[in-house]
């Protein structure tokens, strides 16, 4: 448990530096440690007949591997599967501990870390939104599991001593009742209704659901009715009181729009989904096709990147089977409750994975840590272990893989290190490329990505003003890679500095049809269509950017 606890301060203190850093720590460990975790300890967690929870995940790899060839991109594919193995990885895991005997002195010594995890995380998140993690939401997501584990310091804690009498408040019970405060307190800054709602739902399930027991038929039915009201009814009125909040509403607007397009995109492509790596296109595709059928939809244009759900972004990617595949994991979390915190942590992050996927990134780093330092336990020491202490050796062997199992769980562990680390230095290559304005570093970090669409479009940029023609050539691998809007922006942008204004029409009629709220589509296809001798739609062009963007000073290049 204090390898768990350390681990988890280590990754709150990782995103001290910022966002960017923070970033490729997490990429490194989703494509890297934690498919290394599930291939190496999942045995440790289902010594019996340890295939059958190794299945579903073998028929993942093989369908997304399957898929893999017909990609632009096939490291995308393979990318979306190492960071679902890690999902899926640290839920089953989190939820193995979960079901250990819950110990009183573990609870605490977690709850402890935990605590001091929250506090370091929870600080700055006073003074601005989103504190040195960048972002409200990566805070709000590792804050809303901090905080469940913090809570059992503060209510259990060591409240009675062996013989039963009631013992007065520790230091750590008062410093745990702090930190409570201080993450509190930065959920409110963060303003985040889906950590909120994470937090209630996981601490609604840790106390009713997992600590209560339905009564035999023989007990009366007061308490009956009274766990029911808690259970049920009480829930429902809370929910129907935020349904009238205006700042609920609209956020329940803006995320059923996501799940609309997410759906659309899922229907078009049953049923084996539109690939793994292929989401984002797919959407803007969608979004365009529902904006141009229902101009109102408009207002929520965004160019998502994922779809802020992890069922919707496995049911779009890889059909109803990777959805049913991805999800049978956490489905134990439902079926199995148990009264420990490790199990609403888990339910919690369940929440967390169907609301946002910002959400749940630093939520999984919050599992892995937990997970790992169980994980790496003494299997002797285990409470497994010790249900059966005159037999250890033969719970070692139990848990051990036999024949070459282990060696090739090892295996592929390191090869997903290895592309993991790959990936890692891509990112390091591609920040200091851009910074620098050097096109080499940015040209190898596309060459090592898994994901090499992003460096392609800052390679395209880098390369404008110095070799149009070679910026023409990446843009349009860019766009190969990734039909985003801004890459097709990049392709008409790299065309006009090549005086080929037919060239630059196809890329930026595509980018406004995507993206029908871009201004520098707008503003690049005007000046294209000038250029091409069409004053008409130049001018249709560059109404709508100045309505788009008023006071930008680059309006003035623009036909009246």
């Amino acid at each position: 448990m204090h390898r768990a606890g350390a681990l988890l301060l280590i990754l709150a203190g990782a995103w001290l530096p910022g966002q960017a850093r923070a970033g490729e720590l997490r990429l490194w460990i989703a494509q890297a440690a934690l498919p290394l975790l599930v291939l190496l300890w999942v045995p440790e967690l289902a010594p019996r007949r340890t295939w059958l929870r190794l299945l579903p995940w073998g028929l993942l790899v093989f369908g997304t591997l399957l898929q893999a060839p017909a990609q632009p991109a096939p490291g995308a594919a393979l990318a979306v599967l190492l960071v679902q193995l890690g999902w899926l990885g640290a839920g089953l895991l989190g939820l193995g501990a979960a079901a250990q005997p819950p110990s009183p002195s573990p609870v605490r010594r977690v709850a402890g870390w935990a605590a001091a995890a929250g506090a370091v995380a929870a600080g700055p998140g006073l003074a601005f939104a989103g504190g040195t993690f960048g972002n409200a939401d990566l805070l709000a997501g590792f804050l809303a599991l901090t905080l469940l584990w913090t809570l059992p310091l503060v209510v259990s804690g060591d409240r009675a001593t062996d013989d039963g009498r009631q013992r007065a408040w520790s230091p750590l019970r008062w410093l745990g009742l702090v930190a409570l405060g201080l993450q509190a307190a930065a959920l409110v800054v963060s303003q985040s209704l889906g950590a909120w709602l994470a937090v209630a739902v996981g601490g609604w399930a840790w106390w009713a659901v997992g600590r209560w027991r339905w009564p035999q038929p023989a007990e009366s039915k007061v308490p009956y009715i009274r766990k029911a009201l808690v259970l049920f009814v009480m829930p429902l009125l809370v929910l129907a009181a935020s349904l009238l909040s205006p700042m609920v509403q609209e956020h329940l607007a803006a995320r059923g729009y996501l799940y609309r397009v997410g759906l659309t995109v899922a229907g078009t492509a049953l049923p084996w989904g539109v690939g793994p790596g292929r989401f984002h296109g797919s959407f803007l595709d969608a979004q365009a096709a529902l904006a141009a059928r229902e101009p109102a939809t408009l207002d929520h244009w965004t160019n998502a990147e994922h779809a802020h759900s992890e069922a919707g972004q496995l049911l779009a990617e890889q059909g109803p089977l990777g959805l049913l595949l991805g999800l049978l994991p956490f489905a134990l979390l439902v079926l199995r409750p148990r009264a420990h915190p490790a199990w609403a942590a888990g339910v919690a992050g369940l929440v967390l994975a169907q609301l946002s996927l910002p959400l749940y990134e630093p939520a999984t780093a919050f599992l892995l840590a937990f997970s790992v330092g169980w994980a790496l336990g003494d299997p002797a020491t285990s409470p497994r272990a010790a249900s059966a202490p005159a037999a250890p050796c033969e719970w070692r062997r139990a848990v051990s893989w036999p024949g070459l199992w282990r060696p090739l769980g090892l295996a592929l562990a390191l090869i997903a290190l290895l592309l993991g680390t790959a990936e890692l230095l891509a990112s390091r290559l591609l920040v200091r490329g851009v910074a620098a304005g050097a096109v080499e570093p940015v040209a190898l970090a596309a060459e090592l990505s898994l994901r090499p669409a992003r460096a392609r479009r800052h390679q395209a940029t880098l390369l404008l003003d110095p070799d149009p023609a070679r910026a023409l050539v990446v843009a349009r691998e860019a766009v190969r890679l990734d039909p985003s809007p801004a890459a097709l922006v990049l392709e008409g942008q790299a065309a006009m500095r090549l005086r080929a204004p037919h060239l630059a029409l196809p890329p930026l009629q595509a980018a406004v049809r995507l993206a029908p709220r871009s201004f520098a589509a707008h503003f690049d296809l005007a000046r294209a269509y000038e250029e091409a001798g069409d004053r008409f739609q130049a001018r249709r062009h560059a109404t709508r950017a100045r309505s788009l963007r008023p006071t930008d000073p680059r309006l003035r290049w623009l036909p009246e």
